[in-house]
């Protein structure tokens, strides 16, 4: 007999908002698959709890009895993790919860910081569930809510805490995000965007808090180009609302122009509707109120990308040019991390592109070739791009076979990007439509839409 046989048990009798309930039986899930490697039945039967019970928990349709958790961790050989994760999801439904009141569960006001037991623990217990993240899995809705409410309900680390290393690391990252594969800075970008909320919500002094904004708008704006990439939709909007929210609160321009520009570029990118792209543009060069610098360009650039992706040939030339008088009044930016900096192959790659697509094929080759040339060679993304776009002039110039073969080599050889499906499906858009029935074509436009030619995911 099943003991929990006829439990119905509330997510408020728990503790536990069905969000955190996804969340906890999406860990419970990949556990026992991944780690205990037992089926659903094998697992119910060593609990001793009803097979859909257990489904139900999994599946985050029902919470997971406080009394069955231990039990829980111990069958799934979780080492006291699954305890940690359940005990921090619980606790932060809790403070949610008080959070109008101006209580917190311990007896203080919520300006006092809260207190974080067993941190190492529930730090462990989040990098797992991120560790789902990192490898490109479908996560649950919940799971992110997870990690962008924290920062969501306390926008404002610890006073005294250490800024300039905090920079490095984000300076860092932009390096990481140009030479590694796509979505693989996931996990360590959350895990320091977790860490960065709990400073937030305890930091009271003003210089500090406006740091620590700055590096968590950061830190999101990554995780949106991140998730943009590897085709996570809603967790890359969440991700995006969050980075212009600190933005806005640091107060500092250039990153509310910075954070805009780049969102736009990988809305662009993503295929989402051109009001909302051509809004996002028109806020960050507004912002900007004409002081030049790197963001500006960039939002110029975006600007001309969805110009030319309606083939406004007008509008692109303007905002080409406005790149060009923005660019030229900008400090040379080669030191930054190419999260910020905008270097002479960062205007000739911005410059081809869009050229390409209205059909201004002439001056493209030359300004790929130029931007190849100051290409790092372990930047392999930004050379297939660049490819790509070589690409992609030639199929405007009706030169077929060459631009399928430069193509073709690169879908070959690199990993998917939002940037790269885009520019793939309009090379084969540029291919007259006998063309769009080779076999090459035909891989194309499946590698553009995510799918290989026999419909497998890629």
């Amino acid at each position: 007999m099943d003991e929990h046989d006829g439990e119905e048990t509330t997510n408020a009798q728990q503790g536990t908002s069905i969000g955190l309930d996804f969340v906890f039986g999406s860990v419970m899930r990949r556990w026992r698959e991944n780690d205990r490697k037992i089926g659903l039945r094998t697992a119910a039967d060593e609990l001793n709890v009803n097979f859909s019970h257990l489904a139900k928990w999994e599946r985050g349709e029902r919470p997971v009895p406080s009394d069955m958790v231990h039990k829980i961790d111990r069958v799934y050989a979780a080492a006291g993790v699954l305890i940690a994760l359940h005990n921090l999801m619980a606790r932060h439904d809790a403070l949610l919860a008080v959070s109008e009141l101006g209580y917190s569960p311990n007896g203080t006001f919520k300006d006092d910081p809260p207190l974080y037991e067993d941190g190492d623990m529930e730090r462990r217990a989040l990098l797992h569930l991120l560790a789902a993240l990192g490898s490109g899995s479908s996560v649950p809705v919940g799971a992110l809510d997870t990690i962008f409410s924290r920062t969501e309900h306390a926008l404002g680390g610890r006073d005294g805490a250490d800024l300039e290393e905090w920079e490095e690391s984000v300076f860092e990252y932009g390096f990481l995000y140009v030479t590694r594969p796509p979505g693989s800075l996931i996990g360590g970008a959350a895990a320091d965007f977790v860490e960065i909320s709990r400073l937030l919500s305890t930091s009271h002094t003003p210089g500090t808090r406006t740091g620590l904004l700055r590096i968590s708008a950061q830190l999101a704006a990554l995780l949106g180009m991140e998730f943009s990439d590897i085709g996570e939709k809603s967790a890359s909007l969440r991700s995006w609302k969050l980075a212009r929210k600190a933005a806005d609160a640091s107060k500092d321009r250039d990153l509310q122009v910075w954070v805009r520009a780049r969102e736009a570029t990988f809305a662009f990118w993503s295929g989402r509707p051109r009001p909302t792209v051509s809004r996002l543009v028109d806020e960050a060069i507004q912002i900007a109120d004409g002081a030049p610098s790197t963001s500006l360009a960039r939002a110029f650039s975006a600007r001309a990308f969805v110009a030319a992706s309606t083939g406004d040939a007008e509008t692109t030339r303007t905002a080409l040019d406005d790149l060009d008088r923005v660019y030229e009044a900008i400090p040379d930016g080669r030191q930054k991390s190419p999260l910020w900096s905008f270097p002479e192959r960062r205007m000739h790659w911005s410059r081809a592109y869009p050229s390409a697509l209205i059909g201004d094929t002439a001056p493209v080759s030359n300004a790929v070739e130029r931007a190849l040339s100051l290409c790092p060679a372990d930047f392999r993304g930004d050379i297939a791009d660049l490819k790509l776009i070589q690409a992609l002039a030639l199929a405007h110039d009706g030169d077929m076979s060459t631009s399928l073969d430069i193509a073709t080599t690169v879908a070959e050889e690199c990993y998917f990007t939002a940037s790269r499906r885009r520019i793939l499906g309009q090379i084969v858009d540029a291919l007259p439509e006998k063309a769009r029935a080779l076999p090459a074509a035909r891989e194309l436009h499946a590698l553009a839409s995510g799918k290989s030619a026999g419909g497998q995911e890629v």
